[in-house]
């Protein structure tokens, strides 16, 4: 059973989500993230601390450990880049 997690997003992350041409997620692994885990992104705006009423669920397709292809892996071994599906409908 996948599992959901929420995350937060700068809005021109978010609109870059919804529109397409962002599919990818760079993230801290500290969540355990799984294929297909569902993320439910949520607009938010750290200026003013606070969420808009926008939100988008993704599923992840794909997961590459930063650490196998980045330079000093050490300093990466807990980030990942997630390849996302479309926005899901009703989810």
């Amino acid at each position: 059973m996948p599992t959901t997690h929420d995350i937060k997003c700068q809005p021109d992350q978010f609109a870059a989500l919804l529109n397409g041409s962002k599919r990818f997620e760079f993230r801290r692994n500290d969540r355990n993230y799984k294929v297909g885990d569902l993320l439910t992104v949520r607009e938010y705006r750290i200026g003013s601390n606070t969420y808009t009423d926008r939100a988008a669920t993704f599923e992840v397709l794909y997961i590459t450990r930063c650490f196998d292809w980045l330079p000093n892996p050490n300093e990466w071994a807990d980030w990942v880049v997630m390849s996302l599906s479309e926005p899901l409908p009703n989810a």
